[in-house]
């Protein structure tokens, strides 16, 4: 989508926003064409008293987004939902910026923070082999305070595996952090609280304790046939 292209899937005067999905599949295993460029707009937001807004969802198996791309999943009633694929994320420390997302994903807090702030974001890691990773680095402030605050937005991290490593730290201002193990339609993974003190999960109101089923996906890779693993 090249800058000053547009794709439009909002509710004009009343109602939910749409769904937007870009999606590429690479031709082999490994490969890293199936390329999806974000550098324009694209707008779900939806309308009215109670509209919702929609999702957009980026699935090639190399996504890449401008730092001046517009995603606008935004409010009529709630937002909606960006979702970013790869085969593997690591979030680190640093600012904003363009993101290139090839096999391996490298987010910076200062880029999550600026996706978050239109909506609720998914950050989904997986491969053929169910061995994909989601790691917080050592050390990295999650800060989302500023921008994680609706009651109904979300930051949610899927994957075959999830770690949070040493000093580690997600922070809400009010919003719900969920981490989800991927795996079969029946599998659940507990989300408790760490009693090592290795990760750790701060909001203004106690972290919720919960489970949540999940599906292998279907456009990037099928996910495992057990359920994920989440280290804190």
């Amino acid at each position: 989508l090249a800058a000053g292209a547009q794709v439009l899937a909002y509710a004009v005067e009343q109602g939910h926003g749409g769904q937007i999905v870009y999606a590429a599949q690479a031709s082999a295993a490994g490969a890293t064409d199936g390329r999806v460029r974000v550098e324009g707009r694209s707008q779900a937001r939806g309308s009215g008293a109670g509209g919702l807004g929609g999702s957009i969802e980026l699935l090639g198996s190399r996504n890449e987004f401008a730092p001046d791309a517009v995603l606008d999943r935004g409010i009529g009633g709630a937002a909606g939902m960006l979702v970013i694929g790869a085969q593997s994320i690591r979030i680190v420390a640093g600012a904003a910026g363009s993101s290139d997302c090839p096999l391996d994903c490298t987010l910076s807090v200062g880029t999550l923070q600026g996706l978050l702030a239109g909506g609720s974001l998914t950050l989904r890691a997986s491969n053929a082999l169910a061995t994909a990773t989601i790691d917080i680095m050592e050390g990295v402030d999650v800060d989302l305070t500023a921008v994680l605050t609706g009651a109904h937005q979300v930051f949610r991290l899927q994957s075959e595996n999830i770690t949070l490593r040493a000093d580690a730290l997600i922070r809400s201002g009010g919003g719900t952090v969920i981490l989800s193990g991927l795996g079969s339609a029946s599998a659940l993974v507990g989300i408790d609280d760490p009693t090592g003190g290795v990760g750790r999960l701060f909001g203004i109101e106690p972290t919720d304790s919960r489970t949540e089923a999940q599906k292998p996906l279907s456009l990037l890779a099928p996910g495992g046939s057990q359920g994920g693993r989440v280290t804190l």
